[in-house]
């Protein structure tokens, strides 16, 4: 019988086996040795009952278990063990030197687990049973006096899982063996076992080294690598410790797909006949885990081939570096590239790389490091909080937008393609503000520029029915809050068109020739009512004349985006493009809408959304209307906050607070009505809300934080409850009392001013008193005059 588990399944393994009889089960109640029967007890019935043991387990009996906290001595009295398992808190020492006289019999399965420890002394164990260390288990080299103790981990019939570790701790110091030595060698991919030195001691040789794990040095100690055989760390270098790399050594190589370099520890490159001195080769994808320094006293290197995560880490230090062709760098550094690449030695940035950028918080491109990144391969914008460029870059291969805004800012550009039309990746929730150039290859395709403001997407299309000739392409938008009168008037095939946005599209090329239809999405633009009939003008000198050039198409849908349309544009490339509409038709933009929003405010009765818009213009507005998932709720015949200006050319602010609600989603629809009884939809002019009762009490960070001279502090409750919410100063003394009342469960907001306090740090408290128990939180808060 044969498992690889502990004590507490001993019955089960045992019914599985068949011959419970036939076993006699060990377990340890004490420190002490191996021999010694004195600190085991049996059981002959499966683990069912437990006796003191007669005698001392052997191979010959059944599953053997080490148990936490015992350490258990093996001595130099010939002994073979079997179905052994050392627990998660216990050990197993070793201090024999002859491989015969302590063996593990070779049975069917794994036949000495290590989930604790392994101390060793002397030589391993001889036969050829399985060793294995199981995950946060270890085996620790405490003397080398043999020699030959490196083998613990080289040994073939020893298997490391992931984060087994490997402790080289012997005293005398000793190195261990390096010349061909493969470590680990029957660790998978996936599985990154740790060779941990607890030491300061060189090794290395003419012939190569292999971890197929990773390399961890202890803090206060210096690991140092000589001689010209390649050392390859698979999964990386970690630690607090440093690694040295001697002037004759060889490459540092890594090529696990799942590496990581991290730890306060100094990598100190010093090859001078490696290049690079080290190396993640293109199979590799490698993680920052922490800031990391990696020095050299010479010109020498650290090159990626494969997949650097620097996240928001930062890798510094006086070594040099380059992103190959093919690399890839992903940041998370609100710097970008030029702060994740803090090296002082001289940087190459291959054109064709790639970079992602994939930060929790706006990041900078930092493509202004030295040289200049103008050209990538790939180019990956992944930060919902926006990425804004530093310098003008082209995506020659492929541009991803996943997620967020990447701006261009009015001095630099994102491109796309070279000498093809490259690939674009666009969603729904990434686009460019600002100019996006790409290439136009000389044929009849379809290009997309996912342009728009800081705020809306509004992509234009070109879908070329006739080729043009080859050359690039500039689109950008403008934003504009509203509509302005066309004069005079343009006459779009007897459909006079008399207002038109404010908004535009910018294009600008040297191609010639071609024909295309041209597709706008008005996001965000205000008082359209019937999009089928929205038409597309053009300028052809910065908003002075205007004229409709092809002919107008109806209003289509593609994906998520509603696309106002043109067709039949002929070699019309350097123009602006605006929304127009009809004030005595179907688009007369009777207001301007600039906004229309919903929020959640607390009553004692209930969550209740509060709707709040803001036109920019009104003419001849008699009022609001407002719906609920469909249904009308409330209308300015019989709500007087909803009557209109009139005609009005400045903006207003509206506010509607609806009933109290229970939880569930509502879609909420305005809609105005004119003095003739027109009733008017907007294109901006819905909003969702979804309303839930908290489930636990918070008191949230203010904001803004630091301050001048007011800010908002937000908190929810999950019942109803006394609530008191106070403000201190740094000596504990009162300053304010922003609540003191009983609320409903849900989120509340409450305003601070300090306009009368003095500048430094406030504290704010709050407590909650209710049925199921009481809360009290306290944060911090700057304020600066």
């Amino acid at each position: 019988m044969k498992t690889c588990v502990g004590a507490v399944v001993f019955s089960f393994i045992l019914a599985l086996a068949g011959n419970a009889s036939a076993q006699t089960l060990y377990r340890t109640v004490a420190d002490g040795n191996w021999t010694d029967n004195t600190i085991w007890e049996q059981s002959i019935d499966g683990g069912a009952t437990w006796n003191p043991a007669a005698s001392s387990p052997t191979s010959a009996d059944g599953a053997i278990t080490v148990r936490s906290p015992n350490t258990v001595n093996i001595l130099n009295t010939p002994l073979t063990i079997d179905e052994t398992t050392v627990e998660f808190g216990a050990a197993l020492e070793n201090a024999v030197a002859d491989p015969a006289t302590f063996q593990v019999a070779n049975g069917a399965g794994d036949d000495l687990i290590i989930f604790g420890e392994f101390r060793v002394s002397e030589n391993p164990p001889g036969s050829t049973g399985t060793i294995r260390v199981k995950t946060n288990g270890r085996i620790e080299v405490r003397s080398n006096a043999v020699g030959g103790n490196g083998s613990y981990a080289s040994n073939p019939r020893f298997f490391y899982e992931t984060n087994a570790e490997f402790f080289w701790n012997p005293f005398p110091i000793a190195a261990f063996v390096s010349s061909g030595a493969t470590y680990f060698p029957n660790a998978a991919e996936t599985d990154i076992p740790i060779f941990r030195s607890g030491i300061s001691t060189t090794v290395g040789a003419g012939a190569t080294t292999v971890i197929n794990g990773i390399l961890e040095v202890d803090a206060g100690r210096t690991l140092t690598w000589s001689n010209g055989g390649i050392k390859t760390f698979r999964n990386g270098i970690r630690g607090d410790g440093d690694v040295t790399q001697n002037s004759n050594s060889g490459q540092f190589l890594v090529s696990g797909d799942t590496a990581v370099i991290g730890g306060t520890g100094v990598i100190n490159l010093n090859a001078t006949s490696a290049a690079p001195a080290l190396l993640i080769s293109n199979t590799a994808s490698l993680n920052l885990l922490s800031n990391k320094t990696i020095n050299t006293a010479t010109a020498e290197a650290v090159q990626v081939d494969g997949t650097l995560n620097a996240q928001a880490n930062v890798l510094s230090g006086t070594a040099g570096f380059t992103l190959a062709s093919g690399g890839t760098l992903i940041t998370a550094n609100t710097g970008g590239v030029k702060s994740s690449i803090a090296l002082t030695g001289t940087k190459t940035f291959n054109a064709a790389a790639r970079y992602v950028f994939n930060g929790a918080a706006t990041q900078n491109a930092g493509l202004t490091t030295t040289p200049v990144i103008t050209n990538a391969r790939y180019l990956e914008i992944d930060n919902a909080a926006g990425v804004t460029l530093d310098a003008s870059v082209t995506a020659t291969d492929s541009l991803a937008l996943n997620r967020g805004v990447l701006t261009t800012t009015p001095s630099f550009t994102a491109g796309l393609g070279s000498s093809t039309e490259g690939t674009l990746i666009a969603t729904d929730t990434g686009w460019i503000n600002g100019t996006f150039v790409r290439f136009k290859e000389a044929a009849a395709t379809t290009l997309l520029f996912p342009v728009g403001t800081a705020a809306n997407r509004r992509p234009l299309i070109m879908d070329f029915t006739a080729a043009p000739t080859a050359g690039t392409i500039a689109v950008s938008n403008t934003d504009g809050a509203g509509s302005v009168p066309l004069t005079p008037p343009v006459d779009d095939a007897g459909f006079i068109l008399t207002n038109r946005s404010e908004q535009f599209w910018s294009m600008a090329s040297l191609i010639t020739g071609g024909t295309y239809n041209l597709s706008l999405n008005p996001d965000g633009q205000s008082g359209i009512t019937e999009l089928a009939t929205l038409r597309v003008i053009r300028s052809p000198d910065g908003g002075v004349t205007f004229d409709p050039p092809g002919t107008h198409t109806a209003a289509t849908v593609f994906g998520a985006d509603t696309l106002a349309n043109r067709n039949g544009i002929v070699g019309l490339y350097n123009n602006q493009f605006y929304l127009a509409g009809s004030s005595t038709t179907d688009n007369p933009l009777p207001v301007s809408l600039l906004a229309f929003t919903a929020s959640a405010t607390t009553s004692p009765g209930g969550m209740r959304p509060s709707l709040q818009w803001t036109t920019a213009s009104e003419t001849d507005n008699a009022g609001f209307m407002l719906y609920r998932n469909g249904n009308l709720i409330a209308s300015y015949q019989t709500v007087a906050s909803l009557t209109g200006s009139g005609t009005r050319t400045s903006e207003r602010t509206y506010n509607y607070i609806d009933t109290a609600l229970p939880e569930g989603t509502y879609r909420y629809e305005l809609r105005s009505q004119d003095y003739s009884g027109q009733v008017h939809a907007y294109f901006n002019g819905q909003t969702e809300i979804t309303l839930t009762v908290p489930l636990q009490n918070q008191l949230r960070q203010n904001y803004p934080n630091p301050f001048n001279p007011a800010t908002v502090i937000g908190y929810q409750l999950s019942m109803n409850s006394e609530v008191s919410l106070k403000v201190y100063d740094v000596l504990g003394r009162e300053v304010a009392s922003l609540v003191g009342a009983r609320q409903a469960a849900g989120n509340y907001t409450a305003s601070f001013n300090a306009s009368k306090f003095s500048s430094g740090m406030y504290f704010y408290r709050l407590s909650v008193r209710s049925a199921g128990a009481n809360f009290t939180a306290t944060k911090q808060m700057m304020f600066l005059k």
